[in-house]
């Protein structure tokens, strides 16, 4: 059976260009991975927590993308982020940022991609 949605209960890119090929989805989460590295380090340091564009960008991912993307998008930057490539807030990366003070904020990036949406 094949189910189609009809344009209003899509998400917002989904309705204007057909994101169905795993390359263009791949290409969609690779973009949405470094547009939330980018937004990290644009950012207010502030002690113990940064202030940064990290949260707009995942409500606008959350909205662009669907839930399944969004999810996926931010996954996959807790998972670049924690083998050392500095996609967190202050350019830092690794697996201690993970378990620091800051730690809730990214695993709730997790859920509120997945409320937005």
């Amino acid at each position: 059976m094949n189910f189609t949605l009809s344009r209003t209960h899509q998400p917002y890119l989904l309705q204007y260009c057909s994101v169905v090929q795993w390359p263009r989805k791949l290409l969609v989460i690779t973009t949405g991975i470094l547009l939330m590295a980018l937004s990290a380090n644009i950012s207010i340091p502030l002690q113990p927590i940064p202030l940064s564009l990290q949260s707009l960008t995942v409500l606008l991912l959350g909205a662009f993308l669907g839930r399944r993307l969004a999810v996926l998008v931010m996954l996959g930057y807790l998972i670049l982020g924690a083998c050392g490539l500095p996609f967190f807030a202050g350019g830092h990366g690794g697996i201690n940022v993970l378990t620091s003070a800051s730690a809730g904020y990214l695993y709730g990036f997790i859920v509120s991609a997945y409320i937005q949406a």
